[in-house]
């Protein structure tokens, strides 16, 4: 995996930072923890009233240096979690908006997916089209490409005759 950059890494630092002082603590980029302003818990402050709750220094186990505590104008409440609204079963059996439908729906990519699909095969259709109506042209008697009556045998003009013309079929009719 690449390194990251001198500017990625300012970036990330400032960004860790800001963040920090959101929450209402000081950033330390040496320990990359941020330090300050939380609340100790309950539990993990005993008194001195009551000596059977201190576990003697020998047995204790080694702890994080504590932090100092917080006054609770200082920490900022926590928002009310949102309630539910509050509904019958008659009311949602006349409301039938909140159901879900099973509808699949297309997205953007499926949609020009599907689109230039259609149009590719629609180009290939009318180009398949077009050659067989070339392919096959329909002629027809008496006119220009088809066949023609034009007299018997004996109306041909002689070997050294002129073309005669014939404007009907738009042709010359030499022997």
């Amino acid at each position: 995996m690449a390194e990251l950059t001198p500017e990625a890494k300012r970036r990330i630092e400032a960004a860790k930072r800001r963040a920090a002082e959101k929450r209402g603590e000081t950033y330390d980029p040496a320990s990359a923890t941020p330090t300050g302003a939380e609340v100790q818990p309950p539990a993990a402050a005993a008194t001195a009233a009551e000596p059977s709750a201190v576990a003697p220094a020998a047995e204790a186990p080694i702890a994080a240096p504590e932090r100092p505590a917080v006054s609770a104008a200082a920490v900022p409440a926590a928002p009310a979690p949102p309630t539910a609204p509050t509904a019958s079963v008659a009311d949602a059996a006349q409301d039938k908006t909140f159901l879900r439908t099973n509808v699949r729906t297309l997205n953007r990519r499926e949609f020009l997916s599907y689109s230039w699909g259609a149009a590719m095969g629609l180009i290939a259709a009318q180009g398949a089209l077009a050659t067989g109506l070339f392919m096959y042209p329909r002629f027809r008697a008496g006119e220009f490409g088809g066949d023609f009556f034009i007299g018997l045998a004996s109306g041909l003009p002689g070997n050294a005759a002129a073309p005669q013309g014939d404007p009907i079929g738009k042709f010359w009719l030499v022997n």
